[in-house]
């Protein structure tokens, strides 16, 4: 093998990762045009992790208007 035929392994294994990497950020783009408008309601147990955090960080009204 040459280094001729070395260069064209080397750049098709690396088209192929590109390829493949193109491939699969193209299908998670379009995968979470569909999954992000259902996951929009609050967690359970959000308000109460939020109070907490009110509590212990001790706000200042501006701050505390902020988060809601």
């Amino acid at each position: 093998m040459n280094a001729v035929d070395r260069w064209k392994v080397v750049l098709t294994l690396i088209a192929i990762f590109v390829a493949g990497g193109v491939t699969g950020g193209f299908l998670t783009i379009r995968a979470m045009k569909y999954e992000m408008p259902h996951r929009s309601e609050t967690p359970p147990g959000t308000a109460f992790a939020i109070d907490r955090w009110r509590a212990r960080l001790h706000l200042t009204p501006d701050q505390d208007e902020k988060l809601t």
